[in-house]
């Protein structure tokens, strides 16, 4: 998808799952990531190019994406995201 509103939780999902992430740029997933994310791709047919790659293991793109999404994993892992969610509970229901 290429909304620059909307972000599915599928890709947070596989992020979390410790999955590779292809986002199209312009998407709001894009906004997220560094100019030189290598999980970015500018067209649909790049996109398909990269899934291929994966598919086959490219253990260089593979790590370069996984390393390039930790800083988006760390938004919204459960590590993270859970602590939060039980303090402004805790808040509300006292």
């Amino acid at each position: 998808y290429t909304s620059p509103r909307v972000c599915y939780l599928p890709p947070i999902e596989m992020m979390t799952l410790g999955g590779p992430v292809l986002f199209l740029a312009g998407s709001l997933l894009d906004r997220y990531f560094a100019a030189d994310a290598p999980g970015r791709c500018h067209s649909p047919a790049e996109a398909v190019e990269k899934s291929l790659a994966l598919r086959g293991y490219d253990a260089t793109l593979i790590d370069g994406i996984l390393q390039s999404q930790q800083p988006v994993l760390n938004l919204y892992h459960p590590d993270h995201v859970w602590p939060a969610f039980d303090r402004a509970f805790a808040r509300l229901l006292n």
